[in-house]
């Protein structure tokens, strides 16, 4: 597997998403005001507002500016991608698969542009800092698990 492109590692805020209109298309997770993370290690993580993260696999095709992005056991709906980076921007060509439609006659994009007949949508990220770790705040109480206790502390206070 090629190493990933240094430029794309790291933190990102989904800026906008630029796709065919009246069109469901499944896209790469990650709607306009969340943060993703592409990983040294391969992996497109979004992170929601809540705590259920989402976790895909990604691969960078050589010479970068493509991008391939799946989840694990669903392979044959990877997302075919082609990216920019200019600056601290990111732009993401995908080629959206129309709901219902057969993925094999899916090809990746070959332009940076969104285009109504080839389902391609582009998705604009700019580079931001990780989200702040979730703790409790001070003065509520925790909820801990004592050892020997099979609630956690503050579950059934009110």
């Amino acid at each position: 597997m090629p190493s990933p492109d240094p430029q794309l590692i790291g933190w990102w805020k989904v800026q906008s998403i630029a796709m065919p209109e009246g069109k469901a298309l499944g896209l790469i997770g990650g709607s306009p005001g969340k943060r993703v993370c592409f990983s040294e290690a391969g992996h497109y993580n979004i992170f929601p507002d809540d705590d259920d993260t989402q976790r895909f696999l990604s691969r960078v095709a050589q010479p970068y500016r493509e991008l391939d992005i799946w989840i694990r056991g669903l392979e044959p709906l990877t997302s075919l991608c082609l990216y920019t980076i200019d600056d601290n921007v990111l732009r993401i060509t995908v080629a959206g698969r129309p709901l219902g439609g057969n993925p094999k006659n899916i090809r990746r994009p070959i332009e940076m542009r969104m285009d109504e007949q080839l389902n391609w949508a582009v998705i604009i990220m700019k580079r931001c800092k990780p989200p702040k770790r979730r703790g409790s705040k001070s003065g509520q109480p925790g909820w801990k698990l004592k050892p020997g206790r099979f609630v956690p502390d503050g579950f059934l206070e009110e």
